[in-house]
């Protein structure tokens, strides 16, 4: 059996935007990249809906892990578990696995959850081909809703060609209970190559020299469970945690991380 070592690593690092600027926000990404070396080249925008699904009884929550759905089109299906490995300062190292939908890739999902200490018993016999049906059918529970327009600009190395960071400034939407939508910016700045992970301080510490950049050492989904467990609680105030826009205010960030940092997390 596998260990954790053994799995594919996402090394990224996660900054909130505090700015409706765009234009600027893009700008310091060209000056950043081309600064260190590299060649800023856009790469297009993705509409995205992720699902986090986990246990009755939140084995998942416990062990840190994310069992999620990606949603690309009608019925274009992406299956991700996630899994921490190691913070740093300013980025994280987890565990990930992605695949296209299909009942291999559901049924290795399984087996590595079982690997992890997570009992699933019902799974194979309950397959489907919407996962939705499926996470159902196996006693799973929907956990959280978000939808994300992604922006990607690519740091190209001049000499190779290849990608070396992917830098994603992502639009956030959260779902939550009801009609209730509040939203937020992040750039999620993700290592493509391994001996590239060390300038992720670098480009956090220049980013983060302008208040307008924010590191935040927080996940999206503990992010909107976070967001979800204030909001019910009536905790999150309009005009002073979030804006006439349901977008989320530096306040309202500030109590994201307090409780994060409590007995919550």
């Amino acid at each position: 059996m596998c260990t954790y070592d053994d799995l594919m690593s996402e090394v990224e690092s996660a900054i909130l935007i505090l700015t409706k600027d765009k234009d600027f926000v893009f700008q310091q990404i060209n000056n950043l990249i081309v600064r260190i070396g590299y060649n800023p080249v856009r790469d297009g925008t993705k509409n995205i809906h992720d699902i986090y699904y986990d246990t009755m009884d939140d084995s998942l929550k416990k062990k840190k892990i994310a069992l999620r759905i990606r949603v690309f089109d009608v019925n274009v299906y992406k299956i991700t578990l996630k899994a921490p490995k190691n913070i740093s300062k300013n980025y994280t190292d987890r565990i990930e696995i992605e695949k296209s939908w299909s009942k291999k890739s559901f049924s290795d999902i399984m087996t590595e959850l079982r690997s992890m200490g997570i009992k699933i018993d019902k799974d194979e016999v309950y397959y489907d081909k919407d996962p939705k049906k499926t996470f159902k059918n196996i006693g799973l529970k929907n956990i959280q809703n978000k939808q994300t327009i992604r922006e990607i600009v690519n740091a190209v190395n001049k000499d190779s060609g290849q990608v070396e960071f992917e830098f994603a400034v992502d639009d956030t939407m959260l779902l939550l209970d009801g009609d209730t939508k509040l939203s937020f910016s992040e750039l999620e700045i993700e290592s493509k190559r391994e001996r590239s992970v060390t300038k992720l301080d670098e480009f956090v510490d220049e980013l983060t020299k302008d208040p307008r950049f924010r590191f935040w050492p927080f996940n999206k989904l503990e992010t909107g469970i976070a967001v979800n467990y204030l909001f019910e609680n009536d905790l999150l105030k309009q005009n002073i945690d979030y804006d006439k826009n349901n977008t989320l205010l530096i306040e309202g960030f500030n109590k994201i991380a307090n409780l994060m940092k409590s007995e919550f997390n």
